[in-house]
């Protein structure tokens, strides 16, 4: 282990030497622990220094965000493969055994490979007037911390700038943008011909509201627009067309915690939207299905919870489950009915 650590440094350290814009004698004497001003006429850099106008770099601030983070909730005591590991929601038994799928950086950046957020780091490594990240090493292995500057990014206060690279353009899932919307998650009463063509065009019309409403509120909050809802729960979002907060938080997809933070907000907008536009909203009447009943539709629609559950963990009859779920059809209750 311990060669093939000292191999990996190497090449790190040659990647640096190769791909940075700093002066190649800086760059030397930084290999060996000391520091230099830029020649300034006997390098490559210096006598021709890379462009640093915007359009040859990425603004990768949101993704530098989540790497710092997951990095400094690590300990900053490992290689790149561990904070990578957390950001990608890994289940292997060195990630559990440290409790790091407790973090709030778990599963956070499953949107891009562990290839993309290495190239990420080491591309944020090799900055030259910013230290957000630091390597240094320990007993022959190369290890990761937070550098002086990170708090910087964490704050908002900078912009992460690095040079453009074909390997950190890497559409993500998440983020592509769906230009059609494929037949409706809620199958009850699927309509066919001229009625249904004109329904999924009105939904793709909403779908579209809604990637642009996602993208503003993410970038506000400094974060991936899939953090606040995937395209997938957008869609949902899209056909239901919710007009009120209750109705929304109902929606296959959306958590507790989403409906809390989003709901009202989303509702009104969904509403003003389709007022503007002459769409029709789902707005069902929703008065007497009481606590108990939103309680176990939530459990059932919601979190996916089998009957058996929801009795038990609301200590129910099965008859008296079943009698709540047929009253939320009666109401128009968005329901997907399990297998």
């Amino acid at each position: 282990p311990g060669a093939v650590e000292e191999l990996k440094h190497r090449m790190a350290c040659m990647r640096k030497y190769v791909q940075s814009p700093k002066c190649r004698h800086q760059v030397l004497l930084e290999y060996f622990g000391e520091k230099g001003q830029p020649c300034g006429t006997m390098c490559d850099n210096c006598l021709a220094p890379p462009a640093s106008d915007t359009s040859a770099t990425l603004d990768v601030t949101v993704n530098a965000k989540l790497l710092i983070c997951a990095v400094q909730e690590t300990g900053g005591r490992f290689g790149l493969g561990m904070p990578i590991d957390v950001l990608r929601g890994s289940r292997a038994k060195k990630v559990i055994d440290k409790g790091f799928e407790r973090v709030r950086s778990f599963g956070q950046g499953r949107h891009h490979s562990a290839g993309w957020w290495k190239t990420l780091a080491f591309a944020i490594l090799d900055l030259p007037n910013k230290e957000y990240l630091r390597s240094y090493r320990k007993d022959k292995f190369t290890l990761y911390c937070v550098g002086k500057d990170a708090h910087l990014v964490q704050k908002g206060v900078d912009t992460v700038l690095v040079p453009h690279s074909k390997a950190l353009e890497e559409q993500t899932i998440h983020e592509a943008e769906d230009s059609t919307i494929t037949q409706p998650v809620l199958n009850a009463g699927v309509n066919t011909g001229e009625e249904s063509t004109s329904e999924d065009r009105n939904t793709a019309v909403v779908f579209r509201y809604l990637v642009q409403l996602r993208a503003e509120q993410a970038r506000l909050k400094g974060i991936a627009p899939y953090m606040i809802f995937e395209n997938s729960v957008l869609k949902t979002i899209a056909q239901c067309r919710p007009g009120t907060e209750e109705y929304f938080a109902g929606l296959r997809g959306v958590s507790e915690a989403k409906a809390r933070e989003y709901g009202r907000s989303w509702s009104k907008s969904i509403s003003r939207f389709c007022s503007l536009h002459g769409l029709t909203m789902n707005n069902p009447e929703r008065g007497s299905l009481g606590d108990v009943g939103q309680a176990v539709y939530r459990l059932y629609q919601s979190y996916g919870k089998p009957l058996g559950y929801i009795a038990s963990a609301r200590n129910l009859s099965l008859l008296d489950v079943k009698r709540h779920l047929l009253t939320a059809l009666e109401l128009e209750y968005p329901l997907v009915l399990q297998k």
